[in-house]
């Protein structure tokens, strides 16, 4: 947890720039080698049962990558609508990563497969005016069997498991409501 996580604690309390590019390298290192260990799942042929997850801090503020995946420095000095259009272009870069592991996965398992890529929230904005605005968060999933039934344009992440639960292990789990809570405003 201390290495996986503490940065992020960390990150809020420091204020000189360089500690703070010093903390987001240390992000980008843990994103950099949980998507080269998710890559090297994603190829092994063994056709056994597996449950894989894997957690990224991308996209985040501070963003600390351009459109393309290089490598931006810091800017501790920048607007609202700067950090929104750094937030923007670091997805585009993230998404693809999730191409190069999707497209990794459906080419090299061979049995029943499911992915879900999940944001845990949307953008952040720390506004009670536009609290409802941070839960349009990133939400995809690909069944190998084109069932889709289970997963409706309004499924939130309460869900995402019954869906899969009632799809692929012929379970009947009724869904919750979809609510969403940030308990910052709660």
């Amino acid at each position: 947890i201390y290495k996986d996580l503490f940065w992020n604690f960390k990150l809020h309390s420091l204020n000189d720039a360089e500690k703070i590019q010093l903390a987001i390298d240390q992000r980008d290192a843990y994103d950099d080698s949980v998507f080269s260990l998710l890559l090297n799942s994603a190829t092994f042929s063994k056709s056994s049962p597996r449950f894989i997850y894997a957690h990224f801090f991308m996209p985040h503020i501070p963003n600390s990558h351009d459109s393309t995946g290089k490598r931006i420095p810091v800017n501790t000095k920048i607007s609202v609508e700067q950090e929104m259009e750094g937030y923007t272009n670091e997805i585009r870069f993230i998404n693809n990563r999730i191409s190069t592991i999707s497209d990794t996965l459906i080419r090299n398992i061979k049995r029943p497969l499911v992915i879900i890529i999940q944001g845990d929230h949307g953008y952040r904005f720390y506004d009670d005016r536009r609290k409802k605005d941070e839960f349009p968060n990133f939400f995809a999933v690909y069944f190998s069997n084109k069932d889709y039934r289970q997963v409706p344009d309004t499924l939130s992440n309460v869900n995402l498991f019954r869906a899969v639960m009632n799809t692929y292990f012929n379970q009947q789990i009724p869904f919750e409501t979809n609510k969403h809570f940030f308990l910052q405003y709660k």
